[in-house]
């Protein structure tokens, strides 16, 4: 393991008298262990999504350390930059990464940030393993099974889109064009319709919770939305066809 390696040569130039099997006592092995998904982030240098908290606007950054004798962990300065980063100084921030379908949360809070190695320094918390990145099964459909569903934004015309693939708790969705403007991360979208194959619609609000522009093979933009406040009856009218789907299938 490479800060495995580099924790051991650390020690040996400040304490030359101190043997390898010294250093490698029951409390490092536990922090090891610990530490393992952060070691593993640093180690091959993943980039990471952060959120602040009470914002909506996301940044990327990297681990690019970790000390136990100081119990903090440092990461790089944001992109796109912050402009006052000094200022997240004793603020709890979430940080996120992604891996075949799961994803690992982390909340820690700022110590510390130096304007001369441009890095944030923060308390090493509980790490806890990755997790499912949805609590419901997503089925996907294909061209035998097109659902048409209208959009309606905040302000501005309706959207009228391609349902990809859906759940009891969301559905991503496909529409032309170039939307990111007009998109970002907790967009509310006060009406979403969809319409069944037995011409029965159901509605509720929704949730934007990512979204990928294509420019290639055919403009699109493709929104993966959160049910919001879906009433039971349209809940129960989507399992049914979800389950008429599957058998079909």
């Amino acid at each position: 393991m490479g800060l495995f390696n580099r924790f051991l040569d650390r020690f040996s130039h400040s304490s030359s008298n101190v043997t390898e099997s010294e250093v490698i006592n029951h409390e490092w092995v536990h922090n090891f262990e610990k530490y393992r998904e952060l070691i593993n982030l640093q180690d091959k240098r993943q980039l990471l999504e952060v959120i602040i908290k009470g914002g909506k606007s996301s940044f990327q950054t990297m681990v690019i350390g970790i000390d136990f004798f100081s119990g903090t962990f440092s990461i790089d300065e944001f992109s796109p930059l912050l402009l006052n980063p000094e200022s997240l100084v004793g603020q709890t921030i979430s940080i996120r990464h992604q891996s075949h379908w799961q994803q690992l949360d982390i909340e820690a809070t700022v110590k510390e940030w130096s304007e001369e190695d441009s890095c944030y320094s923060l308390t090493l918390p509980v790490i806890n393993s990755y997790q499912p990145r949805r609590h419901h099964q997503r089925l996907a459909l294909h061209t035998d099974k097109i659902l048409k569903t209208e959009i309606n934004p905040l302000y501005g015309a309706p959207w009228y889109a391609t349902v990809k693939d859906i759940s009891e708790g969301g559905m991503r969705i496909a529409i032309s064009g170039d939307l990111r403007p007009h998109l970002h991360k907790d967009k509310l979208l006060p009406k979403c319709q969809i319409r069944l194959d037995n011409n029965i619609a159901i509605q509720c609000r929704g949730i934007v919770r990512a979204f990928t522009y294509y420019p290639k093979p055919s403009r699109q933009t493709e929104i993966s939305i959160a049910y919001q406040n879906m009433s039971q009856s349209h809940l129960t009218d989507l399992r049914r066809f979800m389950s008429y789907i599957e058998v079909a299938a």
